[in-house]
């Protein structure tokens, strides 16, 4: 028996790996793993059960397991579980995001709404709960825009639509696979709904992409802005590559993403949490694309590499009660995150080319394959990713060069439904 805290880990598809959730809380209490059972998470039962115990959820005694471990905290790193976890955290008595609040930090449609009802912002967005919804949505929010499910990550089925008839044909597409395929795999919430929301148009920051992300924690309502995390740029539609830190704003303009996320932080009423905010840089100012109610996906890497503090630690701390108020990160150089993207097709992934090259490369301090020879995965335009790159530089300039260097190195070999073939990482990653 130990007097050790216990932190409760509601686990599905997350920002950060299990043994990287683990290594960071470990110090701080002991680890449960509370699992929502997912065609992601199942697979990894025996891996989480290697380091630490493990409750499934949806399971008539689950709640009743946690709550006979007597946890001193509840925390999650994954979108799907938001909900979730606050929902855990109201019947245990713990802190977190509120129920309300943890419903506005994951429907797209309501934080939007919200947002907008507390100024924060121009973007509209309407609901649409089937196909015959299109016609009034267009209408009201026009086009360009974003078609999107209500709950989702990864730039899962996310569109930018600029024809009537595309998208009242995306809108049938995604409502099917919603009501059908999410559902009866019990992929995340169990309610089908798209938004369509305006396609807010960036500023030009060539050669990088037209939006950041803001690290940020929050204590007892109390907002801590760690970090500006600059982005490189997205092949369609929406498919993330990359990120480093510092993004490359002026003082003038980090001012203003800094106060946009602030006041979106507390519109949405948000008490607790490590966050990662989306904006976008526009001719306007500054336009939040989304808030998330937990940490970015490999920003806790990213931020262990270029400063050691680790924040699923301080996620950890956080839970467990403790204010924390943190200055702004030291960041020395710029520390960079590259991963190449799979296929948009069905594929069988047969042989990486100039790995061993790369990892000699000066400058870079990681690589290594996320998908595996052998591997087959069906068709998707959300973001995969074939492996990860971290790296230092001594600035912006000297990064974009030594990508330049290692992404024409790297290749990837592909069975595709069209026959085989070799695709470099700069193909792969191409706007």
């Amino acid at each position: 028996m130990t007097n050790r805290p216990r932190i409760i880990v509601v686990y599905d598809l997350s920002a950060a790996a299990p043994v990287e959730i683990v290594a960071g809380l470990r110090p701080l209490a002991e680890v449960t793993f509370a699992v929502h059972p997912s065609s992601f998470s199942l697979p990894l039962l025996p891996h989480l059960r290697e380091l630490a115990d493990v409750v499934m959820l949806g399971e008539p005694d689950s709640l009743a397991r946690l709550r006979a471990l007597a946890p001193d905290a509840v925390v999650t790193f994954s979108d799907r579980v938001v909900s979730t976890t606050a929902e855990i955290a109201e019947e245990l008595g713990l802190p977190y995001h509120s129920v309300a609040c943890a419903h506005l930090l994951t429907d797209k449609y309501l934080q939007r709404e919200r947002l907008s009802e507390q100024g924060v912002g121009t973007a509209r967005n309407a609901l649409l709960r089937s196909p015959s919804d299109w016609p009034e949505a267009l209408t009201r929010i026009g086009l360009p825009a974003v078609l999107k499910p209500v709950h989702g990550e990864g730039s899962r089925n996310t569109y930018k639509i600029e024809d009537t008839a595309e998208g009242a044909e995306a809108a049938r597409l995604l409502v099917e696979e919603l009501l059908g395929g999410a559902r009866a795999a019990g992929e995340g919430p169990a309610e089908a709904a798209l938004v369509l929301e305006t396609f807010l148009t960036g500023v030009e920051q060539d050669p990088f992409a037209d939006y950041v992300s803001v690290e940020s924690v929050v204590s007892h309502g109390t907002v801590s802005h760690l970090a500006v995390t600059g982005k490189f740029r997205q092949p369609p539609p929406f498919r993330e590559v990359g990120q480093f830190w510092p993004a490359p704003l002026d003082p003038g303009g980090k001012e203003a993403v800094l106060d946009l996320t602030t006041r979106a932080v507390t519109a949405l009423g948000i008490r607790t949490g490590v966050l990662h905010t989306e904006v976008k840089l526009t001719a306007q100012g500054p336009e939040v694309i989304e808030v998330n109610g937990r940490l970015g996906g490999m920003i806790d890497q990213l931020c262990r590499t270029a400063t050691g503090v680790d924040l699923i630690g301080i996620a950890g701390r956080l839970a467990l009660g403790e204010h924390i108020v943190m200055p702004e990160l030291a960041l020395d150089g710029v520390t960079f995150q590259h991963c190449t993207l799979t296929p948009v097709e069905a594929f069988r992934l047969e042989k990486i080319h100039g790995a061993a090259t790369v990892r000699r490369t000066p400058g870079i301090t990681a690589y290594r394959p996320r998908i595996r020879a052998g591997r087959e995965l069906e068709a998707s335009v959300g973001t995969r990713y074939l492996d990860y790159l971290c790296g230092t530089a001594p600035d912006h300039e000297a990064m974009t060069k030594l990508l330049d260097t290692v992404l024409d190195e790297l290749s990837f070999t592909f069975t595709l439904p069209t026959g085989p073939t070799t695709l470099t990482a700069r193909e792969l990653t191409a706007v």
